[in-house]
């Protein structure tokens, strides 16, 4: 509700089989010579089965590539050890998930699957084997409450001293035209910007 992904996608989810996705990467780095790859797609762990297939790919053609990926929580925590130890070994480095929030009850008023310390258990889980882990959180969501953006902070501050190699960010609500929060916070008073230079 307070993203544009949904208005981009239409919540339509299509992927690339991971065997075309291998060689089509591996045939662009063979050209171009690059060694690092960002996955700007937020639902890039929605398929356990193709994430671990593309990194088994990687290792068996005897490559490995610094792997940038944005995920889910609740796709991290319900992923086979397998899986994990493949992405790391195939050399995924960092893991940017949308934390979101720290209480169910805001996450389930932005639409969004992660519950209780499923942000934790993940970036635990990925730490475990050498991941990094970035989390974005938001406080100021229209008519959240004190009590849950300071649960989102004591949830920011637990996940940074139970794991270290992750890395938690607070960011304030920004109101994103079209989507339903945006609606929201323009009824509660906000006033949008008119012009390019507000």
């Amino acid at each position: 509700t307070f993203c544009c992904s949904p208005e981009v996608s239409g919540l339509r989810w299509k992927a690339m089989p991971a065997e075309r996705m291998l060689d089509d990467v591996l045939g662009l780095k063979e050209r171009w010579g690059f060694d690092v790859l960002r996955f700007y797609d937020a639902n890039y762990g929605v398929a356990e089965k193709r994430v671990r297939a593309f990194a088994e790919g990687l290792v068996a053609r005897g490559e490995r590539l610094w792997q940038y990926a944005y995920m889910q929580s609740p796709s991290v925590c319900r992923f086979d050890d397998a899986t994990v130890e493949a992405m790391a070994a195939s050399g995924m480095y960092t893991v940017l998930l949308g934390g979101e929030t720290g209480t169910d009850e805001t996450m389930a008023t932005v639409k969004k699957t992660t519950r209780g310390d499923e942000n934790l258990e993940a970036a635990q889980r990925l730490a475990a084997v050498g991941m990094r882990t970035q989390l974005t959180y938001i406080v100021g969501f229209p008519g959240e409450s004190e009590a849950s953006m300071m649960a989102t902070i004591d949830q920011v501050r637990r996940v940074h001293v139970a794991c270290e190699l992750a890395i938690p960010e607070v960011w304030p609500f920004r109101p994103i035209p079209g989507t339903p929060l945006f609606a929201e916070a323009v009824a509660q008073g906000y006033e949008p910007p008119c012009t390019l230079l507000e």
